[in-house]
């Protein structure tokens, strides 16, 4: 009872304070305690109070990062491009691993299906017309991204990536407009080395036996460098069977670029704007032509059509379709063409089991080509896209996401030593790099160098940037048209590009270009070129 007094006591006293105040307001008198306001603080023997929090010698305790709970945990299926064909054996143990760190950090579980090469164009279309839940997946050889687009297998991300991926996206925004289709965002380009060099590889083990290595280092010519195969051949063919050049990447022995004449520093460079089919040159107007109307393509097929004649062109080049690493590896062939980025001889000397010299002819620049090549996307068969878009953004900001899933479990398989990655005996698991996500968070691999990714930022940063930067060639429309230039093309390249050159098979395959449609093929793309300038 005498609880109850108190509080009625209490009641009773707020209730006349709340008079006195509504009386004084009505009235525009207030309560004779209360001072009237000035500009001035009011004097009292006690410091001044602020809104700021009293300061301590203790120092303030860092916020404790969010977890989430493991029931709350969304599950999201990836497919990944399985180049080194390893997964089979890791990919388990690898994505229990990811798992186990990205649930409580990011509330999300990956479940990853591996596909070999063999695989990957085939089944990943099939999927996901089958409709089977796809959540996210690499877009690169034969499922890019504009082939994913034309057969509408992708959804905008856009809204996703702006309530999940913010911090990927600032990091990407000079680069992803390239995966825009007016206002959508149909994935992410992979952040890499974007320059792509050309190179011409020797073994720089016959170059040391035969003195050649300061030749070779500084040719500055194709006829100089015809005499380095010269000598090859003479030392080497007849005896070993091991043949001065053979194809390279493109499934060529022709080099990459036009040049207005024998030397190096001659290179033509254009950007061939999506035609993968080496029809089309532009110049930096925005004007395109037909490349084989152009009389420095013609030189450079009788160049290598010299070459032949010579005995210094592998005689397979034609019709077998083995990479020139393996070529090399094999001891087929002492040289040949490739494309790589900054680091190109570890790279190379893993590949071929030879030492070799990298000669760089032509120099590279960033292009939408460079940018499409390789990326990530969510598929129309998602059933978490928020989730996807989340593990997307981690694998642009969490380098512990990245090292794990292309290089492995470090402390198992592979310690990082003076800033390299170093494997175990026991085991060798790792992904292409290049493939999906943010590479500068890797560690670089042994002979790579500790500061191999802050070169790629910085040759990144330098490169020249083309013309036709974030122009995309649609070619939903074109799909017959690129078949049968497509079909020609195969016919008539193999012989053409690996030194069987002759005027009248070269008039041949013009004519067959020109019945399947080649000049309206280049007419869509220069009326897509003008509608980009002028938007």
């Amino acid at each position: 009872m005498k609880k109850l007094k108190v509080i009625l006591s209490l009641v009773l006293i707020a209730a006349l304070l709340c008079t006195l105040f509504a009386a004084c307001a009505k009235d525009g008198t207030k309560p004779a305690d209360t001072p009237a306001p000035t500009n001035e603080p009011a004097k009292t023997d006690e410091p001044a109070k602020t809104d700021e929090p009293e300061k301590t010698d203790e120092p303030e305790a860092p916020a404790e990062p969010e977890t989430y709970d493991p029931e709350d945990y969304v599950d999201f299926n990836m497919y990944y491009f399985d180049l080194r064909m390893v997964g089979a054996d890791h990919g388990e143990r690898i994505q229990n691993a990811i798992n186990e760190y990205i649930g409580p950090k990011y509330g999300i579980q990956v479940h990853l299906t591996y596909f070999t090469i063999g695989d990957w164009l085939q089944k990943v279309q099939l999927s996901i017309s089958g409709g089977e839940q796809v959540d996210v997946l690499p877009l690169c050889i034969g499922n890019g991204l504009t082939t994913m687009l034309n057969n509408k297998m992708l959804i905008d991300i856009m809204p996703y990536m702006q309530q999940e991926g913010q911090e990927a996206l600032e990091l990407m925004k000079d680069y992803y407009p390239t995966y825009m289709r007016g206002d959508a965002l149909y994935g992410m380009p992979t952040l890499r080395g974007y320059v792509t060099n050309q190179y011409i590889i020797m073994r720089r083990d016959i170059l040391e036996e035969m003195n050649l290595v300061e030749e070779a280092e500084n040719m500055q010519s194709w006829s100089d460098f015809a005499d380095i195969l010269a000598a090859v051949s003479e030392a080497y063919t007849a005896e070993t069977g091991l043949w001065p050049i053979s194809k390279g990447a493109s499934k060529s022995t022709c080099p990459a670029f036009l040049f207005d004449s024998d030397r190096f520093d001659s290179l033509v460079q254009w950007d061939s704007i999506g035609d993968g089919y080496n029809q089309l040159l532009t110049d930096p107007e925005g004007n395109v032509s037909w490349l084989l109307e152009d009389p420095r393509f013609t030189a450079k097929l009788e160049m290598v059509k010299g070459w032949r004649d010579r005995g210094l062109v592998w005689p397979d080049s034609t019709l077998n379709d083995t990479h020139g690493d393996e070529l090399c590896k094999q001891n087929v062939t002492f040289s040949y063409f490739d494309q790589s980025e900054y680091g190109v001889e570890s790279v190379k000397e893993g590949n071929c089991g030879h030492p070799v010299l990298c000669f760089q002819y032509a120099p590279g620049w960033i292009s939408t080509g460079t940018l499409t090549g390789w990326g990530i996307g969510v598929p129309v068969t998602a059933d978490e896209p928020d989730a996807a878009c989340r593990f997307i953004n981690a694998l642009y900001t969490d380098e512990k996401v990245m090292n794990m899933l292309t290089r492995g479990i470090e402390g198992e398989d592979f310690e990082v030593v003076d800033g390299e990655v170093h494997y175990t005996e026991d085991t060798h698991y790792y992904e292409a790099d290049f493939l999906i996500g943010n590479n500068t968070l890797l560690y670089p691999l042994e002979g790579q160098g500790a500061d191999y990714f802050d070169q790629i930022k910085r040759i990144n940063s330098e490169a020249h940037l083309s013309e036709y930067l974030g122009f995309v060639l649609d070619t939903a429309e074109m799909t017959d048209m690129i078949a049968n230039i497509s079909a020609v093309y195969d016919q008539y390249s193999g012989d053409l590009y690996t030194g069987n050159y002759s005027p009248e098979l070269f008039a041949e395959y013009k004519s067959k270009l020109e019945a399947a449609g080649v000049h309206d093929y280049l007419d869509e793309i220069q009326r897509q070129v003008n509608a980009w300038k002028n938007s």
